[in-house]
């Protein structure tokens, strides 16, 4: 599980890869794409913990939409 942020970090490469396994080995590997909503809606994320994230000296508008 990743989230892909900016393509120069970490994550957008392990992304990446995933997305890669994805086409080599489709009954092994599963990439489903969402934004912070979907698991907000089902509640997996709280209104709350994106409001601290958003709150956070570190967040970034850009990034984060």
């Amino acid at each position: 599980m990743t989230s892909a942020g900016s393509k120069s970090t970490y994550a957008y490469a392990v992304l990446i890869d995933l997305l890669e396994d994805a086409i080599i080995n489709p009954k092994g590997t599963f990439v489903f794409g969402c934004d912070y909503r979907v698991p907000m809606k089902h509640g997996l994320l709280t209104k709350d913990y994106i409001d601290k994230l958003k709150m956070s000296s570190s967040f970034d508008e850009q990034s984060f939409a």
